[in-house]
This record gives C-alpha cells, sequence and structure tokens, in this order.
C-alpha cells in the first residue's frame, strides 16, 4: 500500500474513532487530563513512528513543507474559543491564550509557508514559527488539565462536540506536524 493512502486511511480512521467516541459521550466519562496525555502520547507515537528509518520517513521528507504548514491555518478557528468564553461556557484561563495563541500561529503560518524570502530567512522563519508553535499546543494541553483537575466542571465544553475533537483529534495531529515539520527541515536540510 502506497505510504499517502496508508496515512489518509489511518487519518480518517483516527477521525471517525475520536468522532463517534464523542457522539456517544464517550469522553464524559473520561477525567480530562488522561484525555490531553493521551493526545500527547499520540502525537509523540507518530513523530516517533516517522524519524525511523524506512517507508514513512522517506514520505515525509519528500512532503511539501508549504503544505505541512498550510496545515495550521485551521487554528484561526481559536476565534470560536472567544467566543465561548465570552458566553460563559470555557474559562478565560483557557479560552483566552488557546484562542489567541491559535490565532496567531495560524495566521503566521501564512507568510512562514509563503512569502518569498531567501533561504536562510525562509529557514530562520519556519523554525521560529515551528518551536513557537508546538510550544503553543503543549501549553494549551498543560492548562487544560491543570484546569480540569482543578475543577473538573471548567472545561466540560471539550467533551462533547465540536470541541472534544480538539483534545483528541486537532491538537494530537497538529503537534504531531509541527515534529514532521522539524524532522522535514533537518533531514532535507532545507526549506
Amino acid at each position: 500500500m502506497p505510504p499517502t493512502l496508508l496515512v489518509r486511511l489511518v487519518l480518517w480512521l483516527w477521525f471517525g474513532l475520536a468522532f463517534a467516541t464523542s457522539y456517544q459521550g464517550g469522553l464524559r466519562r473520561l477525567p480530562l487530563p488522561a484525555i490531553q496525555l493521551a493526545g500527547l502520547a499520540v502525537a509523540g507515537l507518530i513523530i516517533a513512528l516517522a524519524a525511523r528509518p524506512g517507508l514513512l520517513r522517506s514520505w515525509v521528507v519528500s512532503l511539501d513543507l508549504r503544505a505541512l504548514i498550510l496545515l495550521h491555518v485551521v487554528r484561526v478557528a481559536g476565534f470560536y474559543l472567544l467566543l465561548l468564553q465570552q458566553a460563559g461556557e470555557l474559562p478565560t484561563g483557557f479560552a483566552l491564550p488557546a484562542g489567541l495563541g491559535g490565532m496567531l500561529v495560524g495566521l503566521m503560518a501564512l507568510p512562514v509557508a509563503l512569502a518569498p524570502l531567501a533561504e536562510e530567512a525562509r529557514r530562520r522563519a519556519i523554525s521560529i514559527w515551528n518551536i513557537a508553535g508546538a510550544a503553543d499546543l503543549v501549553l494549551i494541553s498543560v492548562s487544560a488539565a491543570r484546569l480540569a483537575l482543578e475543577d473538573p466542571t471548567s472545561l466540560r465544553a471539550l467533551g462533547t462536540l465540536p470541541l472534544s475533537l480538539l483534545p483528541t483529534f486537532i491538537i494530537p495531529l497538529l503537534l504531531a506536524v509541527h515534529g514532521l515539520i522539524l524532522l522535514r527541515t533537518r533531514e532535507s536540510g532545507n526549506g
């Protein structure tokens, strides 16, 4: 099976499992810190598998770096978290940094991927953006876990659709993509 088809199949299965689990209310039975830890573990597993020599690593290195970066434009949807905070559905301590950080990283993906920069400046921009974007996702996950431990009801919105896809699919996927960008830039030596 070609790697592209296999990756697509795995992504669709993962998305389907995250959606079905959320739809059936399965996330409401799990403590949020466990969900964040599982998401971080999945992202780590993807990065570890892609880092191993073989077909998957070769496929990652062949990917268009701009496509990986532009995938993060989805993070501009962080404005939705700010709307939920205004409606009292999410605590400010989570929604404000997650929403603003996501929007900033998502918007910055556009010039990082598309600006006509000299090669060295491009590599530096990608590196800075990639580190900042990955740190934002880790901090969002840690913040959610901390808030859930302090008050388990404060993030109940993350246990139902569509927000339940954040800790179960979107954040782990985007964090894994940050890892793939790092692998891709290190392996190829260029942007």
